[in-house]
């Protein structure tokens, strides 16, 4: 019975709770997905930076575009004022004229 005793108060070697290698392998990937999210974080901002920045080129080309056009739609009207405050408008070749010009602006017809 002393023996069973002294089997029974003998400790054990302590276990240990996690070894060291799978410990190691936890702390990688912990670190390589965080890596891949700074990286994809980055990338996103690039992406919606570079979308922005076509955005706002697209949007300027419009409006350049429609301010030219209001132009040449203003100066046809003036144009077309003119003709009609001199009487000419009534004439075959004037209203030919304006057809013409009428042409560059497809969005009047």
């Amino acid at each position: 019975m002393a023996e069973d005793q002294a089997a029974a108060v003998t400790p054990h070697p302590p276990r240990r709770a996690v070894r060291p290698l799978v410990a190691v392998a936890v702390l990688l990937v912990v670190v390589l997905e965080a890596l891949l999210v700074v990286h994809l974080w980055r990338g996103h901002s690039r992406a919606e930076a570079d979308a922005l920045l076509v955005a706002a080129s697209l949007s300027q080309a419009l409006e350049q575009h429609v301010a030219g056009q209001f132009r040449g739609i203003g100066a046809l009207l003036d144009e077309a004022a003119v003709i009609v405050q001199a009487g000419h408008h009534q004439t075959a070749s004037v209203a030919a004229h304006l057809r013409e010009r009428l042409t560059a602006f497809p969005e009047l017809n």
